[in-house]
């Protein structure tokens, strides 16, 4: 079956199909390099010790807000458009930011009071590729690292797991549409 263009000129299928295919390998090869994972020693990292299994519930797109079970939510029904990756000092509204999760984003956040060694670190970590960090009063542990379905609690933004687990979870498979990223995402203004 033959297809038209808007412009009414005939659509080239195997062109396409080779495009985009091209732009397959390319990406992939591009997640290898930029990851800096060499698949043939073994893959990404594991899991640092104290990281949980997050139950979730499915990745649909919903309107409004979403009353999540678990705090900071590690995924589930989510905002039709992912937050922008990037270091927030205030809060950031959780349906968004599940949906960044959901593309492989590990999202990092805070309560108030953290010092400004911890403060430079995750900035730091704010300011590296598919992660996102905020402010998160009341969260039960001074800094949780959260990606889709897991999460490690931690005392401070110090504690070298914070980085294990972004390295271990970022762009991770077990993430429902990892290598997606936040690119195009949402940016909250300041409540």
């Amino acid at each position: 079956m033959s297809r038209k263009d808007p412009l009414g000129r005939q659509i080239d299928w195997k062109r396409v199909g080779v495009w985009v295919g091209s732009m397959a390998v390319v990406a992939g090869l591009t997640a290898v390099v930029v990851s800096g994972v060499d698949p043939a020693a073994g893959g990404r990292p594991e899991a640092p010790e104290g990281t949980e299994t997050v139950a979730v519930e499915d990745p649909i797109h919903v309107p409004g807000g979403v009353d999540y079970p678990v705090v900071p939510p590690a995924g589930g029904e989510h905002d039709p458009t992912p937050l922008a990756c990037g270091f927030y000092d205030f809060v950031v509204p959780d349906e968004n930011v599940v949906h960044s999760l959901e593309h492989g984003v590990v999202w990092v956040t805070y309560e108030p009071g953290a010092s400004a060694e911890e403060l430079k670190i995750l900035k730091d970590i704010g300011e590296a590729r598919e992660t996102i960090v905020s402010l998160l009063p009341d969260q039960g542990s001074s800094v949780i690292g959260t990606a889709w379905a897991a999460q490690i609690r931690l005392d401070s933004a110090t504690d070298p797991r914070l980085e294990q687990f972004v390295d271990a979870f970022r762009d991770a498979p077990s993430s429902p549409e990892p290598l997606a990223s936040c690119a195009g995402g949402v940016v909250p203004s300041r409540p």
